[in-house]
């Protein structure tokens, strides 16, 4: 069968093509040259498609920096180096939907009946399109206003990072914990405060995660949150605030409450402490191996041996995970 993914170059869509590959799709890149300033992003994708096994990579322009609007086409506006609130000015109007509308072309040319697209459950918070509501009705009008369609050939649009929730993250962090020998690990869930506010969501999202482990919905795992950073991984200081918890100040995972937060983490931990990073992403049929083009080759050998590792542990029966191999 035959897919078309849209990749941008980034991690998401990357992710998205290689889920898209473990289904022995055959796939066929397309980025869209649409006047962004950031250029790598074209040479990153093109590396992407060709690293990820794609039967082809296409690019086609449709310069957008004529209309504006968006501080990824228009040098006159700054990108903000801070989270904002609302629809935020990296927002590119209409990109997704000409996007797609490309995908789609070229989809019908081929014969393609799937259509890949790297949103996720981040992105829609911000961007309109990047919607649940906005790819069930893209696929829709796709279905309407194609010869594909109308003649009984409908094509389906995935998003495979949209519905990813925290509570998945937990379950493929503790899977790969348990992978690496940790027989029970212990899931440290980050925010700013340790009190259950309304004011911060992040600590709504760590208590419905406890108590979801509580009723069994996440298994393997100790789980403990709201967490401050610093009560996760030391004990006096979880101590000083009288936490009384087994995964305070012992934390194995540190699930943290967004991507922004995450990314900066694990920055702060390779550039100031020194640490090592392996990049490896779940939830396919495989471990996939991602790694920043700033990666040491010590970063990049630790990625592939964390992917061998949990692949080879997927092949253990579940009762005998965590004890001595």
């Amino acid at each position: 069968m035959k897919a078309v993914v849209l990749v941008s170059g980034g991690l998401d869509s990357a992710t998205t093509l290689a889920i898209a590959r473990s289904q022995n799709l055959e796939c066929h890149a397309l980025s869209v040259d649409y006047g962004q300033r950031h250029r790598a992003e074209l040479d990153a994708a093109a590396k992407v498609a060709n690293s990820l096994g794609a039967i082809q990579h296409r690019v086609i322009r449709v310069d957008m920096s004529g209309i504006g609007g968006s501080a990824l086409t228009d040098a006159n506006l700054a990108v903000p180096e801070s989270p904002q609130t609302g629809i935020p000015i990296t927002y590119v109007p209409a990109r997704n939907t000409v996007m797609l509308s490309l995908a789609l072309g070229w989809a019908e040319v081929l014969g393609a009946d799937q259509i890949w697209i790297g949103v996720n459950a981040v992105d829609y918070s911000g961007y309109p399109d990047c919607r649940p509501e906005f790819v069930k009705e893209f696929e829709r009008l796709a279905n309407l206003a194609t010869k594909a369609g109308v003649e009984g050939e409908p094509f389906r649009l995935h998003a495979p990072l949209q519905d990813l929730t925290k509570a998945d993250i937990a379950r493929n962090a503790i899977d790969l914990a348990r992978a690496l020998g940790v027989p029970t690990p212990k899931v440290a869930i980050l925010s700013a405060i340790e009190t259950v506010t309304s004011r911060i969501p992040s600590t709504i999202d760590a208590a419905a995660l406890c108590k979801m482990a509580d009723r069994g919905q996440i298994e393997g795992g100790l789980l403990d949150g709201p967490l401050g950073f610093d009560n996760a991984i030391n004990r006096e200081a979880a101590a000083v605030k009288h936490i009384a918890s087994d995964v305070a100040g012992d934390a194995d995972i540190l699930l943290v409450p967004d991507l922004e937060a995450g990314n900066m983490l694990a920055k702060s931990l390779t550039f100031f402490a020194g640490a090592d990073a392996a990049g490896v992403v779940l939830g396919a049929r495989v471990p996939i191996m991602l790694t920043s083009r700033a990666d040491s080759m010590r970063a990049r050998m630790a990625s592939c041996a964390v992917a061998m590792l949990y692949a080879n542990a997927r092949l253990v029966p579940a009762d005998v995970l965590g004890s001595d191999r």
